[in-house]
């Protein structure tokens, strides 16, 4: 397993269908009912068609899709790919009433299928995590009259600024050394109990932890969005866990801290490539400079707007072969 496919499914263990990219359920409705249209439209009048959700992720796409299709009588083959097997599976389970349902685990930037092998080649806040070459390569798997459709992260957009306010917060967590600190504390409050560890030791610890947790409260506190509230719901959870660590083993204890610290260090990592992925005009410019060039129709990209923000929440590219 190379160490991207091994950090995708580390996002994805745990995570069910529910959600692709987006935590908000108003803005999962949003997009999924986006999808359920736009498939719809792009199948009206066809018999059959066959589907490429591209970085599916737990299939969200292809999911709406397949209602859709389901609705208009079209027979929908639907290929979900994705870097993470852990993904697929998710995708699988979702997709289990589907007709004709394949998963291929794969890079997005090297498409193991024929030119021309899809009417249909869709992906939502997927495909720009591979990367620019990536995006700009996709149209060649369209067929002659299908279509294409991307919905990729905005540079400076609502969803945008929103994982860029909860990087910050879990930035502060990670610099403080919050979770190491409690570990630190914990390992001496304990050995203190057992008369093995010094009330100096205790107090230094004390003291570390209480300014790493102040910071980082603090930050929560005049923050807002998801991850400020986990970060205050954390701090609580470490200050009862140490606060009654009699009643717990202290494997355990540890365990759990633990466990906090591989948790945090993936949600962070995952906004950095949110943010890192999310796509200015001038890259959205150059990657339609280059679908034009193989021959695909382009029209303008479109900015969509999600929830009650005026900002753009995502880029919408579209392009199809005639």
């Amino acid at each position: 397993m190379s160490g991207l496919q091994h950090h995708w499914d580390t996002y994805w263990q745990g995570k069910g269908g529910e959600s692709q990219a987006v935590n908000a359920p108003e803005m999962a409705r949003e997009l999924a009912a986006f999808w359920n249209t736009h498939a719809g439209a792009t199948l009206q009048g066809r018999g059959r068609a066959r589907l490429l959700d591209l970085a599916c992720g737990a299939g969200v796409v292809a999911l709406e899709s397949a209602r859709a299709a389901q609705a208009r009588s079209v027979g929908l083959q639907i290929v979900c790919m994705d870097i993470a097997l852990e993904a697929l599976l998710a995708a699988r389970e979702g997709l289990s009433g589907a007709d004709i349902v394949s998963v291929i685990a794969g890079d997005a930037g090297a498409l193991p299928f024929a030119a021309g092998s899809f009417d249909l080649v869709f992906s939502q806040f997927g495909v720009e995590y591979a990367g620019l070459d990536a995006l700009s390569q996709a149209p060649v798997v369209l067929a002659d009259g299908g279509e294409l459709a991307f919905l990729c992260h905005y540079k400076d957009g609502a969803i945008y600024a929103e994982s860029r306010r909860n990087l910050r917060v879990w930035d502060a967590v990670e610099t403080s050394g919050l979770l190491n600190l409690a570990l630190g504390l914990l390992e001496a409050a304990y050995s203190a109990d057992e008369g093995t560890g010094s009330q100096e030791g205790l107090h230094a610890c004390g003291v570390a932890y209480r300014q790493a947790a102040e910071q980082a409260g603090a930050l929560a506190q005049n923050s807002d969005g998801e991850a400020a509230q986990n970060v205050l719901r954390l701090l609580g959870d470490l200050a009862q866990l140490i606060r009654r660590r009699a009643a717990y083993d202290r494997d355990d204890a540890r365990g759990w801290i633990r466990a906090q610290a591989r948790s945090c260090a993936a949600v962070r990592q995952r906004l950095q490539d949110m943010t890192a992925a999310a796509l200015d005009t001038g890259q959205v410019q150059a990657v339609l400079a280059v679908w034009r060039e193989q021959g695909v129709n382009v029209p303008d990209p479109d900015a969509l707007k999600l929830g009650d923000d005026t900002r753009p929440g995502a880029w919408l590219l579209k392009a199809s072969r005639t």
